[in-house]
């Protein structure tokens, strides 16, 4: 995996249910391949300091859509909405995610 540093612009949890909103800016993989970036809950509980999450739903605020597989645990990224998926470097790509975790 290769994301960029991530820096974590917000942090919300609902009126202390477990569920939490985090809100991370990096730039893209700069070696992405085709099925995504891999280990991605390992990236964001780095970034927000979480020991354990569980990754229900990322949502793409800024930059391109996005879909995170559960099953294999990937990050993927899509060149337009409804589009094929994005391929070759994204290092020049800054992405902005909601990512609603438990």
């Amino acid at each position: 995996m290769a994301l960029g540093a991530a820096q974590v612009i917000g942090r919300y949890c609902h009126d202390g249910r477990p569920s939490m909103l985090d809100v991370i800016k990096f730039t893209g993989d700069g070696a992405y391949a085709a099925g995504g970036t891999a280990n991605f809950r390992a990236y964001v509980q780095q970034a927000v300091g979480r020991g354990h999450l569980d990754i229900v739903a990322v949502v793409a605020l800024k930059g391109p859509p996005v879909y995170y597989d559960t099953v294999n645990d990937k990050l993927q990224v899509f060149a337009s909405q409804g589009g094929s998926e994005a391929s070759g470097s994204q290092a020049g790509v800054t992405h902005e995610l909601l990512v609603i975790s438990t």
